[in-house]
């Protein structure tokens, strides 16, 4: 079997850095992107791109692909309610040099959250074991700290997600991560 990026044959050793996301809808990734544009006015040093806007629900890191044809029957089977998060601050992550806005976890989104870390565990899988921040990443590699990142809460921006996908993050040419979807599954 080839794999469907690069047409190589895949190697059940081979590791692939994955993890759990939303993947917001066209309008919501255009709010964040306004959101982004209100709030980093200045070009920042590396803006994730668009398209690559997501809201990670667990990394799993480096997995085996040979665990992949479990972890997506495992995450196929999964049951959740639809996501409501509500995005009302910026941060700055001084150990990536990480611009982020973040929402406080809904209880779906913990209850997800626990079965995707219930999931990769019984796979054999190390998961963090930070609780669930729900977060959007702007920009990374930043040179300082954002203004707006000190001055507390902001505007609400919600973002409603009825289905969560298994994503990974591949090395991009000039440097930082390009983020390929590799399977959906809806929630409710």
């Amino acid at each position: 079997m080839d794999d469907s990026t690069t047409g190589q044959p895949r190697d059940p050793a081979r590791l692939r850095r994955l993890f759990f996301a939303v993947w917001p809808d066209g309008a919501a990734r255009r709010a964040l992107e306004a959101r982004r544009r209100q709030l980093l006015p200045a070009p920042a040093d590396r803006t994730v791109r668009v398209e690559d806007l997501h809201i990670t629900l667990l990394f799993l890191g480096a997995v085996p692909e040979a665990r992949l044809p479990a972890l997506r029957a495992g995450a196929a089977a999964l049951r959740g309610r639809p996501l409501m998060l509500c995005f009302d601050a910026l941060e700055y992550w001084q150990g990536g040099r990480v611009c982020a806005l973040v929402a406080a976890p809904s209880a779906t989104a913990q209850a997800l959250h626990r079965q995707l870390r219930a999931l990769a565990q019984g796979l054999g899988l190390a998961v963090e074991r930070r609780p669930l921040v729900p977060h959007v990443t702007l920009a990374r590699n930043l040179r300082r700290r954002p203004a707006r990142a000190l001055s507390g809460s902001l505007a609400p921006l919600r973002i409603r997600a009825a289905q969560f996908c298994l994503a990974e993050s591949l090395a991009a040419p000039r440097g930082g991560s390009r983020y390929i979807v590799r399977d959906r599954w809806p929630l409710g």
